[in-house]
């Protein structure tokens, strides 16, 4: 099953403080999915406290990409794009309604279900506050996508990214 209970309070609350982290060891997941490339390498999308880790192995080289509130060196505020040596990264802040961030994450949730190429956490107090993420092998590389649900009591935050890495 791709869908986590966590019992852990999520660390990561804020949106607005998610900072992009590449090319560092990859902290410890609350859950972990490793998907296989056809033509060889892995890659690891994990859960980290409402933020995530991706972690890709291949013949050529190791890439990671951590989005998450950690204070750590070489960080970067989230930026709406960013490009450098074969990554790719287009991230989008909305605000939904309550309603709203509760139907996406039943979508999520239930994708996470039916799908073993997707991998959601949910963190305790709201069955919204979660992170979701999926990812596909493409010819040379790697494609995935995140969501981060903050809910809130009237409105909440979703962060959306689309990353693409090629070595």
């Amino acid at each position: 099953m791709t869908f986590h209970v966590l019992t852990v309070p999520a660390t990561d609350v804020d949106a607005g403080e998610l900072n992009l982290i590449l090319g560092r060891p990859a902290p410890p997941a609350l859950a972990e999915l490793a998907l296989s490339h056809p033509r060889g390498g892995t890659l690891t999308l994990g859960v980290l406290g409402a933020s995530h880790v991706v972690t890709i192995d291949s013949d050529a080289q190791r890439f990671t990409e951590q989005i998450s509130c950690n204070t750590a060196p070489q960080r970067t505020p989230l930026p709406r794009s960013f490009e450098d040596r074969g990554y790719r990264l287009e991230a989008r802040t909305r605000e939904l309604s309550s309603a709203a961030i509760a139907r996406l994450a039943g979508l999520l949730q239930a994708r996470s279900e039916t799908d073993d190429r997707w991998i959601t956490g949910r963190f305790p107090g709201d069955a919204s506050a979660l992170t979701s993420l999926s990812a596909l092998p493409e010819r040379d590389g790697w494609s995935w996508s995140t969501w981060h649900l903050y809910p809130g009591p009237r409105c909440g935050t979703v962060v959306r990214t689309e990353s693409r890495w090629t070595p």
